[in-house]
């Protein structure tokens, strides 16, 4: 005879499943003849959990798509293995990406985040459309945290110059920043160069932006914008900004790409972003906001002195500091 399961059990461990059509089994040793002879070798297979039980754990049976627990002393298990958002007929249970449909399950990093909804497949810190080889990560090395970012040696180097200059980049530490939502325009000439890797072009001004901000999570934005002077777009960029700080105080670093479309050119670079506010490494004064970009790759041909590259960040290990006013904004968030 089954074990007999009160309803309410049955239908709270129905419950817990939270997917699925309820398929219960019931397994009752009462019900498995007992001869009493020494049990069969293994057969490589795990071996199945005990039909009586004193505790859930007991009837674990291994299995993602199944609720199991123990009820009266009988293993209960419920499936959930019915729901399948994305229709690729792979349950939810065990998809690794439940909004997207991927029936071959392939995960190239291995961290359980398919690489059809996976934006950054090596997990180097760079998107898959920002990075230069997206299932390397080696290329061009690891800058999937703030951390990672500042004992990079090409950044290191480029932090140490930049103090040499004057310039101290403020590392904010909060984690209730302000972070920017809609389309900000920073006017041609409205920022300048005030240190480069090769001590060229410092006081020059720079090209406006346009950019859109986007929130994502964990304080995360995204970033989509040209730059242009003269009413022409020199360049096209995105990147991810994460941000940390208390209210107006914040630090954002990024990683991205930007992809320069002046005088015919086919040329990118691939650079790492940090911005903050910034103080006289002498006399301590506060200079305002700066942004310290660092090239980490490039990929193709620059034609001529195309794009706005200050001093010789269009090199890998080259970099650049520009100090720029606060943005107008000119389209509101449309975030929900």
């Amino acid at each position: 005879m089954k074990a007999q399961i009160p309803i309410v059990s049955l239908l709270l461990l129905w419950l817990a499943g939270g997917c699925g059509t309820g398929v219960v089994t019931t397994v009752d040793s009462r019900d498995t003849p007992d001869s009493g002879a020494p049990s069969e070798p293994s057969s490589g297979q795990p071996a199945p959990p005990p039909a009586m039980c004193t505790q859930d754990a007991e009837c674990d049976d291994g299995d993602s798509c199944s609720v199991d627990g123990c009820v009266r002393g009988a293993c209960v298990y419920v499936s959930n293995n019915a729901a399948d958002a994305d229709g690729d007929g792979v349950p939810d249970c065990v998809d690794n990406c439940l909004f997207t449909s991927n029936l071959d399950q392939t995960d190239f990093d291995g961290d359980g985040v398919g690489n059809a909804c996976d934006e950054d497949d090596d997990n180097d810190g760079f998107r898959d459309q920002d990075d230069p080889s997206p299932r390397d990560a080696r290329d061009p090395g690891n800058f999937s945290t703030l951390e990672d970012i500042l004992a990079n040696e090409l950044v290191q180097t480029a932090i140490a110059e930049l103090e040499a200059d004057g310039y101290v980049l403020i590392i904010e530490s909060g984690s209730t920043p302000n972070l920017r939502c809609g389309e900000f325009l920073w006017e041609c000439g409205e920022g300048e160069f005030v240190a480069t890797g090769n001590d060229e072009n410092i006081g020059e001004s720079v090209a406006g932006r346009q950019v859109t901000f986007t929130p994502l999570d964990d304080n995360r934005i995204e970033l989509e914008g040209a730059r242009f002077c003269n009413g022409v777009i020199t360049s096209v960029f995105t990147s991810v900004q994460t941000f940390r700080g208390s209210g107006n105080r914040t630090t954002a670093w990024s990683t991205g790409s930007q992809r320069c479309v002046d005088q015919g050119s086919v040329f990118s670079t691939y650079t790492v972003s940090l911005a903050g506010r910034s103080r006289d490494a002498f006399s301590g004064d506060d200079l305002g906001d700066i942004t310290l970009t660092v090239v980490v790759a490039t990929r193709g041909v620059r034609i001529g002195n195309a794009c706005d590259y200050g001093g010789d960040a269009e090199v890998v290990g080259g970099w650049q500091a520009v100090l720029e006013p606060a943005p107008r904004q000119v389209a509101p968030c449309e975030v929900p």
